[in-house]
């Protein structure tokens, strides 16, 4: 039979295909202090949490804040819409006013030209009764 084989030289016992041998196998361990890491993720995510609902709270006061300008602008619109209807309604009632004046006026004057005309019509047609104007009616 034979005897197995040592060897010391770490080139030696290579094998193809294999992780090289070492000569002096050994691993670094870290400790690690997983409650204090878990303590600070802990901390960090409370942090967070608090700061998420600083936000949440913000953003609410925020949009509480705009509802109440929008619904005050709202308001304000709905104002001046009907102080711009009462003013276009008495401008119309003004102008409509205005407008039966001037034809009552008018009225009043063609009705003078056509009675002056009528009573000068008249006496031409007493003194020229051959050449007689027609009267206006």
């Amino acid at each position: 039979m034979f005897a197995p084989t040592t060897s010391t030289d770490a080139v030696s016992g290579a094998v193809t295909g294999l992780t090289a041998p070492t000569l002096a196998p050994f691993a670094e361990i870290t400790v690690r202090d997983m409650t204090a890491e878990l303590a600070a993720v802990t901390a960090a995510k409370v942090s967070a949490e608090n700061a998420l609902a600083a936000a949440v709270a913000n953003a609410a006061t925020a949009k509480a804040a705009a509802d109440a300008e929008i619904a005050k602008l709202k308001a304000e619109a709905v104002a001046a819409k009907v102080a711009s209807d009462s003013a276009t309604a008495t401008a119309i009632a003004a102008k409509d006013a205005e407008i039966a004046k001037l034809k009552a006026d008018n009225a009043a004057a063609l009705a003078a030209l056509k009675k002056a005309f009528n009573a000068l019509a008249t006496k031409w047609n007493k003194a020229n009764p051959k050449a007689k104007v027609t009267l206006v009616k």
